[in-house]
């Protein structure tokens, strides 16, 4: 199975643990493969940062080095007819077409209110530990 991981369930897992983290440290085990868009890693790298000065040694560090090597990058190109109401989230949609990814797991409403992206489901971090679980 292969997924894309908005920036705020990184946040959440690096930052905060419970579910989140959970869904990661499945991801380590093997459960599935994350998608990846230099796009979105802008976006994880500017937003980690912020973060970092609260919580130096959140694993940020080792996060981004197992994406290198298990995360499988992709080339987006823009999309046509399914819009994000905000602009900054589209570049998940491009990511998950592109990588051919089953889901996108989100806790932001504006993607959820999408419900799927053509080939795939957007799901919350609960949602998805669920499929993984049966």
């Amino acid at each position: 199975m292969r997924i894309v991981i908005d920036t705020n369930v990184l946040i959440s897992a690096l930052f905060f643990g419970g579910k989140p983290k959970k869904l990661l440290e499945l991801w380590h085990k093997e459960k599935f493969e994350i998608i990846y868009s230099q796009e979105i890693l802008n976006e994880y790298l500017a937003v980690l940062e912020e973060f970092r000065p609260w919580s130096p040694d959140s694993g940020v560090q080792h996060f981004l080095a197992l994406l290198s090597l298990h995360g499988i990058p992709v080339n987006t190109v823009p999309v046509k007819g399914i819009i994000c109401r905000d602009p900054n989230d589209q570049n998940f949609i491009e990511t998950a077409l592109a990588g051919n990814a089953q889901h996108i797991v989100s806790g932001d409403k504006d993607l959820l209110v999408l419900k799927d992206f053509g080939r795939g489901t957007i799901l919350t971090v609960n949602e998805l530990l669920k499929k993984l679980s049966t």
